[in-house]
């Protein structure tokens, strides 16, 4: 499972937590990661992987084991010119025709 924590004052600052759910030595918290400007979050299995949309369009692809981000999808800052300066678009990712974030 994942679980996404935003600071409410801070509207930047953002803890993901993973946990393995029901294993065979229960349940546990597996990390905790200290992110940047995410809005949301979406996890597959088999394999995992984990996803983050930031706040300007970018998809993060979260490696929980190094708890390091990829970009996966970037955004072109020409396309959007005042992403960080208050843009107040709202992004989604679709796979396979369905809403994932």
């Amino acid at each position: 499972a994942v679980i996404l924590f935003t600071e409410k004052e801070s509207n930047s600052e953002c803890t993901l937590v993973t946990t393995d759910i029901g294993g065979p030595n229960g349940s546990r918290v597996r990390s905790y990661y200290s992110a940047h400007s995410v809005t949301d979050v979406a996890l597959y299995t088999e394999p995992e992987e984990i996803y983050l949309m930031k706040k300007d369009g970018t998809v993060m692809l979260y490696d929980a084991n190094t708890m390091t981000e990829t970009v996966k999808i970037p955004t072109r800052q020409n396309q959007i010119p005042d992403a960080v300066g208050g843009n107040i678009s709202d992004y989604q990712l679709f796979v396979n025709g369905k809403e994932q974030i």
